[in-house]
């Protein structure tokens, strides 16, 4: 009895037959890796050997070195003999704002010609999955098209001989036995993944005694989906701080009282500082309404008490700021190193008032400023950067219109009249960024300064013996005064 089955056995040798020959091609194809060059170098290097590896049989870099002393196609062509690589590459690596350009080259070991050239534009210095997948798919098809360094050049064919002429009535000849054809010679094998699926189109590869490719001009580039918002041009920056500062305010050439209540500080007094800058267009252009913002500044003095003559104990004292108001903000280069400018006017209130001054002995009358702070130049230079590190300067320098000074300015038992009063506030440190994080270390200085008006003797009056006196409105006389603050901050934020 015969059994009849079918046997799959021809079917699996074939197909082991056919793994073991793409296999075995492209193991016999030798290409060496050279180190890039560039920010990220080698770091890229490494995954690029990591990525070819298990596709082509990598040599060691050092002796293809050693033997291509020199430059051009000799050079690569005997550091091509001494490791017997088909395939050369090489390229470097550029940082572009917030970006990584990678530039490949493939040479061919035969003669030295360019055979291919690729550029990629990452977001991060190393290689995520599908920009691995397209550069190991992009660099095998570019081995494909080389040539070993000892292969013999082929020989031309010699040309067929003429054939005889026809003799009459020749004896029959036996029919010539004709050889067939050469096999031609097997083709490298596909890459894993053609290229529809990466993304890109196909690029013609250049001769090797053609036009050599230039990389710039290669429409293979992975361009990133949006153009990357440079670290300088942020949308939100936050900070707060500690700040340390001194009071000083003294009247200048005072009549009524001749020594009037001047004030200063116990020492140093610490405060809270909170800052805030938004620009709200920026996340939708790069363009002139992308730099227009609006600022925010808060500080208050933490626990300050003071002593006045004729008021038993400490009474509780307040300094406060508060400012908003819109900013422009200019790079001149476009770039993380180069200066950023500042200009923008502000609204501000500052205030300063002990509670019970009015009933000292020596009445010292409370201060509330109503201002414009106009910035006319503020400065933030970058020095020094170490890859996403930066260290910069900052300087500035504002001038306040004031409007109003509160009580000081008023008519009567506690004023001193109305007053033109302006004001000044200078301000330089250093400030260091992380990516998003930054510290920045200030100190600065502002000054208000007073020239009364002289609304107290404005009325003049006749006395009863006819003569013209002035008429003193005011319970004191001064010609001036000065209100300067002095200290620094140090302070803490994110900016996105």
């Amino acid at each position: 009895m015969h059994w009849k089955t079918k046997s799959t056995a021809p079917l699996a040798i074939l197909l082991y037959c056919a793994a073991c020959w793409g296999s075995s091609a492209w193991a016999q194809r030798r290409a060496v890796v050279l180190s890039l060059s560039g920010a990220s170098g080698p770091r890229l290097t490494s995954e690029i050997r990591r990525a070819l590896v298990r596709q082509l049989q990598l040599v060691e870099p050092l002796t293809y070195l050693r033997a291509a002393r020199g430059g051009g196609n000799a050079a690569r062509v005997a550091g091509a003999r001494a490791v017997r690589a088909s395939a050369i590459v090489s390229g470097n690596v550029k940082r572009k704002r917030r970006s990584w350009v990678l530039r490949l080259t493939v040479h061919n070991g035969f003669d030295g010609e360019v055979v291919g050239s690729t550029v990629f534009s990452l977001r991060r210095p190393r290689l995520d999955q599908r920009t691995r997948r397209k550069l190991i798919n992009t660099l095998l098809r570019f081995c494909a098209r080389t040539v070993p360094p000892d292969a013999a050049p082929a020989e031309p064919a010699a040309p067929a001989p003429a054939p005889a002429p026809p003799r009459r009535r020749a004896p029959p000849q036996p029919p010539k036995v004709i050889a067939p054809p050469p096999e031609p010679a097997p083709r490298p094998p596909k890459t894993p993944s053609g290229d529809e699926d990466l993304g890109f189109s196909k690029v013609k590869a250049p001769s090797p005694v053609g036009d050599r490719v230039n990389p710039t001009a290669d429409p293979r580039i992975e361009k990133p989906r949006s153009k990357p918002r440079p670290s300088w041009q942020h949308i939100l920056d936050i900070s707060a701080g500690l700040t340390v500062l001194r009071r000083s305010f003294n009247f200048v050439d005072p009549v009524e009282p001749t020594q009037p209540a001047n004030y200063t500080t116990p020492g140093v007094v610490p405060a809270v500082r909170v800052d805030a800058n938004l620009y709200p267009f920026a996340a939708l252009t790069r363009g002139f309404w992308g730099h227009i913002g609006i600022r925010a500044h808060f500080l208050r003095v933490l626990g300050l008490k003071s002593q006045l003559a004729g008021l038993t104990g400490r009474s509780n004292t307040l300094i406060q700021t508060l400012e908003a108001g819109a900013r422009y903000r200019f790079n001149l280069k476009d770039d993380r190193l180069s200066p950023t400018i500042y200009f923008g006017a502000d609204f501000g209130l500052h205030s300063f008032a002990i509670a019970g001054a009015e009933q000292a002995q020596i009445p010292l009358p409370n201060i509330s400023y109503a201002y414009i702070n106009m910035a006319l130049a503020e400065l933030d230079y970058p020095f020094y950067a170490s890859g996403a590190f930066v260290i910069g300067a900052h300087a500035a320098f504002d001038l306040m219109v004031v409007l109003t000074a509160g009580d000081i300015e008023a008519v009567g038992d506690l004023g001193y009249g109305r007053a033109a009063t302006v004001g000044l506030d200078a301000t330089v440190g250093l400030f260091a960024r992380y990516h998003g994080w930054f510290a920045r270390l200030d100190g600065f200085y502002r000054r208000f300064t007073f020239t009364f008006n002289g609304d107290c003797y404005l009325e003049a009056v006749v006395d009863k013996d006819g003569k013209v006196v002035k008429d003193r409105r005011c319970g004191n006389y001064a010609g001036g005064a000065r209100d300067v603050y002095l200290g620094g901050t140090l302070a803490f934020g994110y900016a996105y």
